[in-house]
Parts: structure tokens; sequence; C-alpha cells
């Protein structure tokens, strides 16, 4: 049942609001199986449309994001504003390295998002989040692959190698599942949270 729910889940994230009917959905089946047989993402098929600078948001039941994207000494810097909409705790907002130290409780957590290329149709990141809680952590890494979708005003951000581990009453566990979301881009400007429609 849980392969069930994570395969529609990760099927969801990736076709995102409003990319369906966009362009070409390209099928990539994933590495395990559930109880329905093999397991698949669909991803939107990129386009070299659109650039990167500006405003990106993406918007779910459980995330609210805004990826702001533009040049910096003649190379791509991004900085990355994040709220958790479950408990409402979990939120922070990143320099342009990427990099936020922020607590929830009062306790500590980081999340580092390191841009490791430049190319004008297509971007790649490393992830990196950690969160300590009383008696429990999460720690999630991936590698990303970005790029621009439909009208080239959508962008997948697709999490290739992801991995969380979660450690809780002595016990680890661990999830690796690839995953993918799509973000729209809002404006070609810097624009502010505050102006976002979030």
């Amino acid at each position: 049942m849980l392969a069930r729910i994570i395969g529609a889940t990760v099927l969801i994230l990736a076709l995102g609001p409003g990319i369906v009917g966009q362009g070409k959905v390209v099928k990539e089946e994933l590495p395990f199986t559930s109880s329905l047989g093999r397991t698949a993402i669909g991803l939107p098929e990129a386009t070299d449309r659109g650039t990167w600078d500006g405003t990106w948001i993406y918007v779910s039941r459980d995330v609210r994001m805004a990826l702001w994207l533009t040049r910096d000494k003649g190379k791509t810097i991004a900085k990355i504003q994040f709220q958790g909409t479950i408990s409402g705790d979990e939120a922070f907002e990143t320099d342009w390295t990427g990099t936020a130290n922020y607590s929830v409780q009062d306790l500590p957590g980081i999340f580092e998002f390191t841009l490791k290329n430049d190319d004008p149709d297509r971007l790649e990141a490393d992830w990196y989040w950690s969160l300590d809680l009383r008696g429990s952590s999460r720690t999630e890494n991936a590698d990303i692959q970005m790029y621009r979708a439909g009208n080239g005003r959508r962008m997948v951000m697709y999490f290739k190698d992801f991995e969380r581990i979660v450690k809780s009453g002595g016990n680890t566990r661990r999830f690796a599942l690839p995953q993918a979301w799509t973000f729209r881009k809002l404006s070609r400007r810097l624009a502010l949270w505050e102006e976002l429609p979030l």
C-alpha cells in the first residue's frame, strides 16, 4: 500500500499544477516495483524557450517555496525561501549561496542548495537538508537536475538521487525515491516574498 501511495505522489509531484497539456510528458521507469508492477515518473519534456532569471514558485499541500535565480559576475546564483504548511513551524530563507541556518523549536536545521553548473537550458545542484529534533533527526541528500518546460515558464526540479534518512527512537529508516517538482515562473524580476501568490 505504501508503495502505491509513494508512486502516486511521485507522479503528481512531477506533473505539478498547470503542466498537463503543455508539451510532451516523458516517462522514466523507477528502479523498484510496487504491488501494481513497475513504477514510473512522468516528466515534462525540456524546452530551450524562456530564461532562468526571475522568480519561480512552487506550491503544494505541504510546501510553499520561492526560488530566485539571477546572474552575478557572469554566473547563475540562487536563493530559496521555504515555508512548510503542515505544522507551520519550519521556515527559512537562504542567502545567495543557497545556504540557510535556522531553528525549529530552538533546535538546529541547515539547508544547502548548491548550483554545480551554469548552462542556458539545464542546471544541476546539490541538495542537503538536516534537522535535529528532540530524540529524532531528518537528513535529505539529492542530486538535482533542473530544466524549463512548456512555454519556458515552467521549471522541473528533478531529484534524481534523492535519499531521506530518519532517525527516531534508536531506529534508522532510509527512503530513496526519485521525485520532481514543477515550479512556475511568476516574474522576470526578483519579486518580494510578500508579493507572491502563496
